[in-house]
């Protein structure tokens, strides 16, 4: 498995639209990349600007299958417009414990 933990950072205002585009988002890659095993999306609690996404893929050919497809460069052209400026990390994670339930 391949695990990613994205932090995106809304402008102040855009909240709404950002999460429209992320729910669709994540509709579109549930329907058609089934190698994407996990996508959530979570708003801190403190802070509704900061959206942390985890994200689990079947390996990182899956990754790079989402990364580089139409479904993310679509969302990705209208996140820009949502999005503070550089307001996007991607860590890559390395899992050493714990479990998943399905």
């Amino acid at each position: 498995m391949f695990t990613i933990l994205a932090t995106l950072k809304v402008q102040k205002g855009k909240e709404e639209e950002a999460e429209k585009i992320m729910e669709e988002l994540a509709s579109q890659v549930a329907a058609k990349e089934p190698a994407t095993l996990t996508y959530l999306f979570h708003r801190l609690q403190n802070d509704p600007n900061i959206i942390i996404v985890f994200e689990v893929y079947q390996d990182e050919a899956a990754f790079e299958a989402h990364r580089r497809g139409e479904i993310l460069r679509q969302a990705g052209t209208k996140l820009a417009s949502v999005l503070e400026p550089g307001g996007v990390e991607i860590k890559v994670l390395e899992r050493f414990a714990g479990f998943q339930r399905p």
